[in-house]
């Protein structure tokens, strides 16, 4: 692949991304759907939630003090006491389990840097979605898409891995992109520190412009030369 090794930093650079980003959306679920509250009238955020759901919207809505920038309180009514957030978190998984199904297909019959691409592509699509969604159905087809192209590619990682790279240095790649997964769940979290007008919306806006320069380096992947000579290429 090359004496210089310009291709191993560009393919690592993807796969890298792939798990780095992964985390934020997957794992970033905590804190994108973050429905803590403090109330006037209780010490206590048990019994301050307790009081928001068993009372209409009038009487608890005025005596809640603070509450994070979340997508629980991005649309009236909040999404506090339905079952409205775990279904929008389900989203980004169900995404997840038809792209197993989907992806790997592509992947087989047409390639794995085309499904990749792809895969991506979609990602894209739902992340954009998620940052301009002004209401809750864009928000569920947002996961939905970013779940759907985001988890398959981590497969797709472990292809390119297998395929491309010879003995132990399989070994050091495999590890090294998983350490990313590990740098994405605490980066997730520390984005989430400050508060005011710094919420998910930003953190979202900073996610997708680290997707649309992945984009770009997906166009230096290579086929694998198993997949070419599978289909006699």
């Amino acid at each position: 692949m090359g004496g210089e090794g310009k291709y191993q930093l560009k393919s690592f650079f993807v796969m890298a991304s792939t798990w780095f980003l992964t985390a934020w959306l997957l794992l970033g679920i905590a804190f994108f759907f973050d429905d803590s509250i403090t109330c006037d009238k209780f010490d206590d955020q048990k019994a301050c939630m307790n009081f928001v759901c068993d009372s209409p919207v009038e009487e608890w809505k005025s005596i809640i003090t603070s509450h994070p920038n979340s997508i629980v309180f991005e649309f009236e009514p909040y999404l506090l006491c339905d079952s409205t957030s775990t279904i929008l978190q389900s989203m980004v998984f169900v995404g997840s389990l038809v792209g197993f199904f989907i992806i790997p297909f592509i992947a087989d019959n047409l390639g794995r840097k085309i499904a990749m691409q792809i895969s991506w592509a979609i990602c894209t699509i739902g992340v954009f979605l998620l940052v301009i969604a002004n209401s809750v159905a864009l928000i569920a087809i947002g996961y939905l898409l970013a779940g759907l192209g985001s988890n398959p590619a981590i497969t797709l990682c472990f292809s390119f891995i297998n395929e491309q790279c010879l003995y132990k240095s399989r070994q050091r790649y495999g590890v090294f992109v998983q350490i990313f997964l590990a740098l994405g769940e605490s980066t997730i979290a520390l984005m989430f520190i400050p508060q005011g007008d710094w919420g998910w919306r930003w953190v979202m806006g900073i996610l997708l412009a680290f997707v649309i320069v992945v984009n770009g380096f997906l166009f230096y992947l290579l086929e694998t030369p198993k997949f070419l000579f599978s289909k006699n290429k």
